[in-house]
Order: structure tokens, then C-alpha cells, then sequence
């Protein structure tokens, strides 16, 4: 835990605030609940996501035979959320019943990938197809030495990011 939150801090420095205690809900795990009031969520909108530091956090989303909070949404409507039964995140389609795509094996762990994804797509920008191709493989490697269901499959999330930004969609 204490890892993963000192990585989340250093890959977004000033760029992440923690919640009030107030606006969590409380179905969420004891350790997403302290992840949220200690560390917190990204502010702004990295990549097009809008996190929920208020009392959207309070809101539990059902699906059929689930219960997720979510946490932030993508500006083309989809909805990252945390299940409250297993801590998981998923990517969540407001039209479909189930979710879309699994994200990470906890909300740290999310903040964190994203975070770093964030800092190396700069440089992505500027190299050769080549040497962008040796820094997402480095990315993967790292990210699945961190949460391996993350990247168990390619219809993950990070599995669909990391193979769009090896090709050069991002």
C-alpha cells in the first residue's frame, strides 16, 4: 500500500489532492476509502478524464449484480469505476449493463499507471515508431510487474492504451 502511494505521489506531484472523508462512500473498501482521503485523485483532467473529488464519490452505480462508485469520467462519456465488491476498476459504458473493459486491480494502482502514462507521452510525441515501440514495451513490462491482472488480456484497458499508443493512435 505504502509504495504504491508514495509512486502515486511522485508521478503527479502537485497534480493530485486528497478528498474530503465526508464525500466518500462509505460501501468502498477500508484501504480505497484511506487511498482516497490520504492520497486523493488527480485534479484538472489528465487525459480527457474528469476525476470526482465530491460527492459524486457518495453515488453507487448499479449494474446487474454489481455495485461500483465512480470515480471520474472520460470526456467521450465513459465512466471509470470502482467495484465495491473486489476494489477493481472497470471502465463503465452509460448505455450497457456490463462493464466495458477491466482497468486495474485497485484505484491506486490506476492513479498510479495513469500517472506515469501521463509523464512519458511527451516524449512519445517526439520519437521514431521504433523507440516509441521500446518505451510502451517498458511501460508494459512495468505495469504488468505491478498488477498483472491489469494486463492479463488484450481487451483491458491498459492492454487496448498500450497497443493504440504503440501504434501511434495517441
Amino acid at each position: 500500500m505504502g509504495d504504491v502511494w508514495r509512486q502515486v505521489r511522485e508521478s503527479w506531484g502537485d497534480d493530485i489532492s486528497p478528498v474530503p472523508e465526508n464525500v466518500v462512500a462509505p460501501v468502498l473498501s477500508a484501504p480505497t476509502r484511506a487511498f482516497l482521503t490520504s492520497v486523493g485523485l488527480p485534479t484538472g483532467a489528465p487525459w480527457d478524464i474528469a476525476f470526482h473529488p465530491d460527492e459524486r464519490l457518495s453515488t453507487v452505480v448499479t449494474r446487474p449484480g454489481r455495485e461500483y462508485v465512480a470515480v471520474g469520467q472520460h470526456d467521450n462519456g465513459f465512466v471509470y469505476a470502482v467495484d465495491v465488491a473486489d476494489d477493481r476498476v472497470y471502465e463503465l459504458h452509460r448505455d450497457r449493463a456490463e462493464p466495458t473493459r477491466l482497468v486495474n486491480s485497485t484505484l491506486a494502482l490506476f492513479v498510479w499507471f495513469l500517472g506515469v502514462y501521463r509523464s512519458r507521452l511527451p516524449t512519445l510525441a517526439t520519437v521514431t515508431q521504433e523507440e516509441g515501440g521500446l518505451i510502451v514495451g517498458d511501460l508494459r513490462d512495468m505495469f504488468t510487474a505491478a498488477d498483472p491482472v491489469a494486463l492479463s488480456h488484450d481487451g483491458t484497458w491498459w492492454s487496448v492504451v498500450l497497443y493504440e499508443t504503440e501504434m501511434g493512435y495517441f
